[in-house]
């Protein structure tokens, strides 16, 4: 192991987009360096129930953090029963928090669609420590959060999009596979009705 740790600490968000048909969305968000090594350079919060305004509180300690790592990719998703549905995404360039006083940002960061149009934004604390120092405690009552930076990255952007053609993908099969199942049960029932009547002509 080696570099640098990343404390993560997720506030909260507003203002995202609603993706959720059936109601509000269950939103989680999942931050990592590299996207080619997502699992392996990230991590998730837990899922909250329909809200429209999710408050996390979590903190995620990313490792091997060095200076070729330019930024965090943080993915805002709403929890599926199939497969789960970008509702948000950003890059924020890390030199945010490697410049800052005490190597401590606490922004609020624009979030984008995966179409790319801006829709909330989310508060998020990044701490950079040396390995062997302490995690500090982060109270969001005592953040003073100041307006970050995000960009989109186009690799990123197209990560998004990819999770977004899966999530409808599954919606189509889900409905195909709803419409197969009462057409089969159509003809099910059908059969025992012809099956009735030819009974009956015997």
């Amino acid at each position: 192991m080696h570099g640098k740790i990343l404390d993560v600490t997720i506030h909260s968000a507003i203002g995202l987009d609603d993706v959720d048909k059936s109601g509000k969305n269950d939103p989680y968000v999942v931050v990592y360096t590299d996207l080619k090594n997502i699992k392996g350079t990230g991590g998730r919060t837990r899922a909250l129930s329909g809200t429209k305004k999710p408050v996390w509180n979590e903190t995620l300690s990313l490792e091997d953090i060095d200076n070729n790592t330019r930024y965090l990719y943080v993915d805002i998703m709403d929890k599926e029963t199939t497969v789960d549905e970008p509702i948000g995404f950003a890059a924020i360039p890390l030199d945010q928090v490697t410049h800052a006083t005490n190597h401590r940002f606490d922004g609020t960061f624009q979030v984008y669609t995966y179409k790319g149009k801006a829709k909330g934004t989310i508060d998020i604390t990044l701490i950079m420590r040396e390995r062997g120092q302490p995690q500090q405690n982060v109270d969001s009552s005592h953040c003073n959060f100041r307006d970050g930076v995000t960009v989109i990255d186009e690799a990123h952007k197209s990560h998004i999009k990819s999770l977004d053609r899966m999530e409808n993908l599954a919606d189509v099969l889900q409905v195909a596979a709803a419409v197969g199942g009462l057409f089969a049960a159509s003809k099910f029932l059908g059969g025992g009705d012809d099956k009735k009547k030819a009974a009956k002509e015997h």
